[in-house]
């Protein structure tokens, strides 16, 4: 378990509850909002975000890169580009600014471990 709080902007998303996971590829942590289902996987220079509502979106991101974004629909699959600013990941911390769609988002994600 692991204590997580995700913000955007100056805005808190969650604080609360998580899974933790050591992976290959990075922290993996899971946790669920009143909007979605969360799962980041945060690397070395590169951050993985699957997002679960209705839709489902994949993204993985890295620094100063266009990067694919895939969304799952009831309707059928659709991709996207994200055009990454920033992308900062440390222990127990991720920042990542992007532009999506004409839709410019900036999130902090920190946990701790437990």
């Amino acid at each position: 378990m692991s204590d997580i709080r995700l913000t955007e902007n100056n805005k808190l998303l969650y604080a609360g509850p998580g899974d933790l996971e050591e992976t290959p590829q990075g922290q993996k942590l899971q946790f669920e909002t009143p909007e979605s289902r969360q799962t980041w996987i945060v690397g070395k220079d590169r951050l993985e975000i699957i997002s679960r509502t209705e839709l489902t979106v994949r993204m993985q991101l890295r620094a100063q890169a266009v990067c694919p974004v895939i969304i799952d629909s009831p309707w059928g699959c659709l991709t996207a580009a994200a055009s990454v600013g920033k992308l900062k990941t440390e222990d127990c911390k991720a920042e990542v600014e992007y532009e999506l769609e004409g839709d410019c988002r900036h999130f902090w994600l920190e946990w701790t471990k437990e």
